[in-house]
C-alpha cells in the first residue's frame, strides 16, 4: 500500500487524477443513460420529429406550432408517467399498465395531429405511423413498445403466400 507521506506528492496527484476521471466517467454514464430513457429517445426528441413530420406531411407554417405543442405535451406526459413509475415501488405487474397508458398518450397525440391535417396529409401521416410502427416492432427499431395499433392505425395482418399450383 502507498504511504502518503509529505514527500510522496506524485502518488497523491495520481490518486486525485484517477478520482476525477472516475467521477467524470460516472457523470457521463449517468447523463447518457438518462438521455436514452427520456421522452422520444429513438427519434431524437420532439424537434426532430416535428422536422420529419414537416417534411413528410408538408406542414404549413400554421400547422407547425400546433404540432410542436402536441408533441411537447406528449413528451411531458410520458416523462411524468416515467417519473411516477420510478418514484413509486412499482412491481413488474405495473409495466403493462404503464405501456397501455403510454400507448393511450401516443394515440391521443396522433389523433390530435390527424385533426389538424387535410385529407392528403392524413393519408401520408397514416403511412408514416405504419412505417414507424414497423420499425419499432421487430424491424430494427427498439422503439417505445405497445401493441399492434398506434395512433388509431392498425397494422394489417401478414399476407399468406399463394398456394402453389404444383
Amino acid at each position: 500500500m502507498i504511504k502518503f507521506v509529505q514527500g510522496n506528492s506524485f502518488a497523491r496527484r495520481t490518486l486525485l487524477m484517477a478520482s476525477i476521471v472516475a467521477a467524470g466517467y460516472g457523470v457521463f454514464c449517468a447523463q447518457a443513460y438518462g438521455q436514452g430513457r427520456g421522452g422520444m429517445r429513438q427519434r431524437g426528441g420532439g424537434d426532430q420529429e416535428l422536422t420529419e413530420l414537416t417534411q413528410v406531411l408538408s406542414l404549413t407554417s400554421d400547422q407547425q406550432p400546433q404540432v410542436r405543442t402536441l408533441l411537447t405535451d406528449q413528451r411531458q406526459q410520458m416523462q411524468a408517467l416515467r417519473n411516477s413509475a420510478a418514484s413509486s415501488d412499482a412491481s413488474d405487474t405495473s409495466l403493462p399498465t404503464m405501456q397501455e397508458q403510454m400507448q393511450t398518450i401516443r394515440k391521443n397525440t396522433n389523433d390530435n395531429i390527424m385533426a389538424l391535417l387535410d385529407d392528403d396529409q392524413k393519408t401520408k401521416f397514416a403511412a408514416w405511423l405504419q412505417q414507424r410502427q414497423g420499425q419499432q416492432h421487430g424491424q430494427g427499431g427498439g422503439g417505445q413498445g405497445g401493441s399492434g395499433q398506434q395512433g388509431g392505425v392498425a397494422t394489417p395482418p401478414p399476407a399468406s403466400p399463394p398456394p402453389s399450383g404444383n
